[in-house]
């Protein structure tokens, strides 16, 4: 894909899809380090 072909995605869907693949990701990672540093704390 081409990113003029992701900026107009984008536009027609106002950014929501993106915006909930970026937050997801970050709760995942977030999620990855607490799991980490337990594990290494245990």
């Amino acid at each position: 894909m081409s990113i003029t072909s992701i900026i107009n995605i984008m536009k027609v869907t106002q950014g929501n899809i993106f915006c909930r693949v970026v937050w997801s990701f970050r709760i995942v990672l977030r999620c990855g380090r607490l799991i980490m540093i337990q594990k290494i704390i245990d």
